[in-house]
């Protein structure tokens, strides 16, 4: 059976960002998160290797933009918000064109995040970026690429 890839075939618990209670936010799990690279376990967990070298060049590409990124938001890379998400995608485009954005890094996201919200070992209950998408016309329209 071969799973979908678009975002919307993973519908979140809530509807919108605003439905979320303050304690299953994100920022409430900052102190549980602290030091930890959640990136790590993810590509230890879910990828073997034989995905291919041009794969495995754009996660490692993906993965140091974004934790460069969300250090600079003062954030954990784990536990972003729509806010930054939508953030990172415009400075993206300032030197990237949308389909770039769209495959080569939100894409990688998507994914990262929709593995945390179905994985029992994370306290994720919402993909920020789906929220992203929903609430920044920028996030859906890169992440609307995707899929074209």
């Amino acid at each position: 059976m071969e799973l979908s890839r678009k975002s919307g075939d993973f519908p979140p618990v809530y509807s919108t960002f605003d439905q979320i209670p303050e304690e299953r936010r994100f920022c409430t799990y900052e102190d549980q998160f602290a030091g930890r690279d959640i990136w790590s376990e993810y590509i230890d967990d879910q990828y073997t290797g034989e995905d291919g070298v041009r794969n495995y060049r754009q996660r490692q590409l993906v993965e140091r933009v974004w934790k460069q990124f969300c250090e600079e938001q003062d954030c954990h890379h784990a536990l972003a918000s729509p806010t930054v998400i939508n953030e990172w995608c415009e400075e993206l485009l300032e030197t990237r064109k949308p389909i770039t954005v769209s495959r080569g890094y939100l894409r990688f996201l998507n994914t990262f995040y929709r593995y945390l919200m179905w994985n029992v070992e994370y306290p994720h209950t919402y993909n920020p970026v789906q929220f992203a998408a929903a609430e920044f016309e920028t996030v859906s329209h890169v992440e609307g690429l995707v899929y074209e």
